[in-house]
């Protein structure tokens, strides 16, 4: 009876540290919403039926050194719990990639860019997927696309 519990315990645990290491990268993105030091790009798809967002994307451009270097340690950090991850870093520019997926429906990507070597320019690219957001109703099987809104908001 303990032994079952202990070993319930540990899977729950197991299948919550994706979505923690996925949390940390996901509340620096919320940070930058309201930093008057960044431009946003933000779409989001959402299902015509229930209308719960399906796909968002936000394309975010700031020039904060430390801002860039906690992002970088946070895919650093986060690699061992995603399922892709790649990076290339040179003198001119770094190159962050990392994608999430809990196999339910939820699928996110983000991709850092870091141009110039004193990290003068950064573009951070925050994609989600949830899938388990779209009704039997609205599926493409029965032809309905979904509503798109796109939003800018100038802070540079």
């Amino acid at each position: 009876m303990i032994r079952t519990f202990i070993i319930a315990i540990l899977l729950s645990l197991s299948s919550a540290i994706p979505a923690m290491a996925q949390g940390s990268i996901s509340k620096l993105v919320n940070s930058l919403e309201n930093n008057k030091g960044c431009d946003i790009v933000y779409r989001e798809n959402r299902d015509p039926a229930t209308r719960k967002v399906t796909y968002s994307k936000r394309l975010i451009t700031f020039k904060d050194k430390k801002l860039a270097q906690r992002f970088e340690d946070a895919f650093r950090k986060e690699r061992e719990n995603s399922v892709e991850y790649q990076s290339n870093e040179d003198k001119s520019a770094s190159v962050y990639k990392i994608r999430f997926d809990d196999n339910k429906g939820h699928c996110s990507q983000y991709t850092l860019v870091i141009e110039g070597s004193g990290h003068d320019k950064c573009t951070l690219s925050a994609e989600i997927h949830n899938t388990a957001n779209i009704s039997r109703k609205s599926s493409p099987r029965h032809g309905s696309s979904g509503t798109t809104r796109t939003r800018y908001r100038r802070g540079l």
